[in-house]
This record gives structure tokens, sequence and C-alpha cells, in this order.
């Protein structure tokens, strides 16, 4: 008895029909125009069509601190603290320096009732924003 090695029409089939239902989920999209369109939808007040682009940028540049803030952000839009807490702590995990998550995570921790712990990413954000700017603007000064 031989084998036929050649695949069955059914196979092929079932083969061509996952890859209509894969290929779409692949984007040639970049992290930031993820980024961009869903600051669009935030716009709009469509936070889970911002989340489902925030998630592909995250998909896109798993180790970049913006996707992680931005989707924290539509969670806390939609008053899903908790979530937004895990998100904007992934951020600053992978930045420290990233000042508007300290903001963010201070308002996500102070709605959940943890004042103590947002006065300090509060605190974190005045003193990392001054020293983010007071760099900018000797980086912009001539001489």
């Amino acid at each position: 008895m031989t084998l036929n090695r050649r695949p069955s029409r059914l196979g092929t089939s079932l083969f061509l029909i996952a890859l209509l239902f894969i290929l779409p989920q692949c984007s040639s999209k970049s992290p930031a125009e993820h980024i961009e369109n869903g600051l669009a939808y935030m716009e709009e007040s469509r936070y889970l069509d911002a989340q489902h682009s925030f998630m592909q940028a995250i998909d896109a540049a798993p180790k970049s601190a913006e996707g992680y803030y931005h989707l924290g952000g539509a969670f806390n839009a939609q008053q899903q603290y908790e979530k937004a807490v895990e998100q904007f702590n992934t951020s600053i995990r992978l930045d420290p320096t990233h000042y508007d998550a300290h903001y963010s995570l201070g308002y996500a921790l102070e709605q959940l009732g943890n004042k103590e712990e947002a006065e300090k990413h509060y605190a974190l954000f005045k003193r990392l924003s001054e020293m983010s700017h007071r760099l900018e603007a000797k980086r912009k000064a001539p001489g």
C-alpha cells in the first residue's frame, strides 16, 4: 500500500479558508500608525476600536511603552481602572521616565481609592516632566 502525498482538495480548501481568516489580521501598519488610529478612535469615544488599535501597536512593538500607555488611557476612559493600572505599570516598567504614564497611573490609582500611591506617581510626573522640559530647552538653546 502506498500513501498518496498530494494534499486532498478538502485539505487544500481548509488551508485556503484558514488563510482568509488569518491574513486580514496581519497588518503592515507601523506601531505609530496603530497608535494614531487608536487616538482618532478615542477622539470619537470609540473606545473598543481604540483598544484594538493599541493592542495591534503592542503586538507590533511589544517592548515599546507607548502602546501600553495608550491602552491604559482607553481603559481609564471607560472607568476600567484596574485594567488601566496594569497597562500603565507595564508602560512604566518599559520606560520609567514616561512621565505621562506616571500621571495617568496616579489618576487611575486615585479613582481606585489609593491616594497615597497616586500622590507618589503625581510627584514622579512633576519631577520627570520638569526634567524633560529643561533638557528640551537646553537642547534647543543656541550655542
